[in-house]
């Protein structure tokens, strides 16, 4: 009786074991992009915080026209619902009609700093 062996099917040992490499190098590759991307995002987020606070801020006193100051622990405007200001705060004045701001924003995996000065311009540190 002779044994013969038709067609093998299947993958041998090398054949997975660079298929395994080739994904382990495309890993490597596309991870740290990957992290990139989110403190890219974490810093957008941040300064789209920023933003809205001022304009949240702005929007409140012309709707009450009273002295107000929005900081933590202290309440935010209405109809923020963005990050809390790690540092500073809006103060507006109804008497003179005077803002001062000097909020600023981090996201808390973000790399960059946002801060407000009295006009809304928005000045960025951080890498």
């Amino acid at each position: 009786m002779k044994l013969t062996r038709k067609g093998n099917k299947g993958f041998t040992l090398i054949e997975l074991m660079i298929v395994i490499a080739i994904i382990g190098i495309l890993a490597a590759i596309a991870l740290p992009q990957l992290q990139a991307y989110r403190i890219r995002g974490y810093n957008i987020q941040a300064n789209s915080d920023a933003k809205n606070f001022y304009s949240s801020c702005l929007v409140d006193i012309n709707q009450t026209s009273v002295d107000k100051t929005f900081s933590y622990p202290n309440p935010l405007p209405s109809g923020y619902h963005g990050t809390t200001p790690f540092s500073g705060s809006f103060i507006y004045v109804a008497a003179t009609g005077t803002v001062t701001c000097n909020a600023a924003f981090k996201h808390p995996n973000g790399t960059k700093t946002y801060a407000l000065d009295n006009n809304g311009n928005i000045s960025i540190t951080g890498s």
